[in-house]
């Protein structure tokens, strides 16, 4: 009789990585002002902030991704854009304003512009961020939450 170390096994290049799946949030209050910037500086929500909210490793796929207004956000009129390096607005331009609150449907029109294909399937060969840009607005009032949904290697877990 002998004895097999199956744990072994996972390093055989036989077997293939398996992915999981993933939902990752991440909350920004715009109340917290002022905040403090990449070089420590301490400053206000501008225009065309890019914030930097979620991590990708590389060899993550992106499957989607969703907008919740927790707070209602100010001022009236106020855009953000989802996206990544540079196709910034990969996930298209939502409508976060003080009219809107709870979950956006990303096929209404609070998402504004962007095609449909921008919610395919996106693979990251080497590590990036999901990033929000506050696009047409300062940003006075307000918390949002992003969800990205994604499949990572099992072993980086």
């Amino acid at each position: 009789m002998a004895t097999y170390d199956m744990g072994q096994w996972k390093h055989s290049p036989q077997r293939k990585a398996r992915k999981v799946f993933k939902a990752i949030s991440r909350v920004l209050d715009f109340n917290i002002d002022p905040i403090t910037d990449a070089a420590g500086t301490t400053t206000t929500w501008a225009v065309g902030d890019i914030v930097q909210l979620i991590g990708l490793r590389a060899g993550t796929t992106i499957l989607g991704v969703d907008v919740e207004v927790m707070k209602r956000c100010l001022p009236a009129g106020a855009r953000v854009k989802i996206g990544y390096g540079s196709d910034t607005d990969r996930w298209g331009t939502w409508k976060i304003d003080g009219l809107t609150l709870g979950q956006l449907d990303p096929e209404s029109d609070n998402k504004q512009g962007g095609v449909v294909n921008n919610f395919a399937p996106l693979n990251f060969t080497s590590t990036d961020t999901i990033d929000m840009i506050l696009f047409n607005k300062i940003m006075t009032a307000g918390r949002i939450k992003l969800t990205v949904y994604v499949l990572e290697d099992a072993r980086l877990n």
